[in-house]
């Protein structure tokens, strides 16, 4: 129910998700062969009248380092 709301409130807002430059995930287990996990967890909204403005806006992943707590 909560992720329904949010995603209402996404839509009413007008807000757009800017697609990422260098990846499609941003978490991962850092596991490997079939015990890897890898989602996306983050999202990088923007509203609708400022992708209007025609300015250059750009999202990326950078590496984290250590935990992932």
């Amino acid at each position: 129910m909560d992720m329904e709301y949010f995603g209402d409130m996404i839509n009413e807002q007008r807000f757009v998700d800017i697609p990422m430059k260098n990846g499609t995930h941003t978490w991962n287990n850092r596991r490997g062969n079939t015990h890897k996990i890898a989602l996306l967890l983050d999202r990088f909204l923007i509203s609708e009248q400022e992708i209007n403005r025609d300015i250059s806006i750009e999202a990326m992943i950078f590496l984290g380092t250590g935990s992932d707590h």
